[in-house]
């Protein structure tokens, strides 16, 4: 019987804690551990994380000094015993199967991560009617990320064999950790494969770090996305475009709300503004909205212009 690891890095999170593990506990899969990592909380996430371990000996409590999501996940690696790892936040909760209805997608599919729909804001997120199975090489499976057509970059609507993480982990200090690793393990995949039906609900928290105002934090992105990029450059060819084309796409996001929050780094804007420029015509005949290739479009001709007509359109929809 397979036995699977359960990574939950815990942060600030008492008003939700609770039912994230009772979701976990509660799995029809029974053959787990579950890992709690309490990263530093200042409220009552770490005596939550006690009273779950004195109830159930699956639990492990792991308290240490803050040092942030990627760290905090790290150390549930290290002491995972599991043959296969699953990841859930803690301000998030799943459906009773999850796990099962994964390690079944992955055992009948002989593949090393399986992946399930999600829901999102109590809708389902971004998938198919049809819950069959999609199986994919490695290939493939990352084109399929970076468009987000149907899964993401996310950690936490995935199961893995615990193999793949061989020397790889997520990446001390950054954001966007997920982007950083998720792409490294498909690349290890034998075979990935993806059900629509969703079994994680994710919780839209305006206090995560990637929902914050933005500050030069968010320009991990880009860091990220050139080491994908020369790394696919090497590896997947002809995937590449797509990966150039999501990071346009971001990097128009991050113009618009600079250009919202009246943010004033010149370097920051005209570095973005150049991601932009340099990409745009690969970026229009990409499959993403037209609005954002209009705008981006836009911003590679004149950002001061560009930041005006969103000013004006956004006054215009909130009236």
């Amino acid at each position: 019987m397979y036995y699977i690891s359960v990574i939950v890095p815990v942060f600030n999170v008492e008003n939700y804690l609770e039912q994230c593990i009772n979701s976990i506990i509660n799995q029809t899969y029974k053959n787990i551990e579950v890992i709690l990592v309490n990263d530093g909380s200042n409220d009552r996430s770490g005596s939550i994380c006690d009273k779950y371990a004195t109830k159930d000996t699956r639990i492990k409590v792991i308290h240490q000094v803050n040092a942030g999501l990627s760290n905090a996940r790290n150390v549930g690696l290290d002491l995972a015993k599991g043959d296969f790892i699953g990841f859930v936040d803690s301000d998030d909760y799943i459906e009773e199967d999850m796990f099962e209805f994964l390690l079944k997608l992955a055992l009948d599919n002989n593949a090393d991560i399986a992946v399930c729909g999600t829901y999102s804001k109590n809708k389902i997120n971004k998938t198919d009617n049809e819950k069959r199975n999609y199986v994919y090489l490695s290939e493939e499976a990352i084109k399929v990320m970076l468009t987000e057509t149907k899964f993401n970059t996310s950690a936490w609507d995935k199961l893995y064999k615990k193999e793949l993480f061989i020397n790889i982990k997520y990446p001390k200090g950054k954001i966007y950790e997920d982007l950083d690793t998720t792409y490294k393990l498909i690349h290890k995949a034998n075979k990935i494969v993806y059900n629509s039906t969703p079994k994680y609900y994710y919780r839209v928290n305006p206090k995560s770090i990637t929902n914050r105002s933005f500050s030069n934090k968010n320009l991990d992105f880009l860091e990220i996305s050139f080491d994908m990029i020369n790394f696919l450059k090497k590896e997947y060819p002809s995937v590449t475009n797509v990966a150039y084309n999501r990071l346009v796409r971001y990097s128009i996001s991050f113009l618009k709300t600079i250009s919202d929050e009246n943010f004033k780094d010149i370097d920051t804007i005209n570095l973005l503004i150049s991601i932009v420029r340099k990409n745009i015509f690969k970026y229009i005949f990409s499959n993403y909205k037209t609005s954002s290739k209009l705008y981006g479009l836009l911003l590679s001709i004149n950002y001061n212009f560009a930041s005006l007509v969103n000013k004006v359109y956004d006054k215009l929809n909130i009236n």
